[in-house]
């Protein structure tokens, strides 16, 4: 006798495995598959928050467009520091310094009253 004939001989309290059995754990995993796809499909469509534009055609060439300047910026290789400056009675003064690639620099300053 094989080893498979004698364990069944000793009645070890394992059920055999039939056709029934493999059937019915193969339509198990599947209505799980199946019941957590539904789910998931559901929270997905009902939470939508996706951007609706009217053309996406125009959208994209708006963004084909800023991507080009922000292209060119980068190219100019400037470098521009930042920083608030604080003044009198409460005021600020916002310092910009923006120098290029050759070191040149431009100056500009706005006044913020009680910033």
């Amino acid at each position: 006798m094989t080893d498979s004939m004698s364990n069944r001989d000793k009645g070890d309290g394992a059920p055999p495995v039939t056709g029934r059995t493999v059937f019915l754990c193969l339509l198990a995993f599947f209505a799980v598959v199946g019941g957590a796809n539904a789910i998931l499909v559901r929270a997905a469509v009902s939470t939508f928050g996706g951007l609706e534009t009217e053309s996406s055609y125009q959208a994209g060439l708006v963004f084909a467009r800023e991507e080009a300047e922000a292209r060119a910026q980068d190219e100019r290789h400037w470098q521009v520091a930042a920083r608030f400056a604080p003044l009198r009675d409460g005021e600020t003064r916002l310092q910009v310094e923006a120098r290029d690639d050759l070191g040149r620099s431009a100056r500009a300053e706005s006044d913020l009253a009680g910033r």
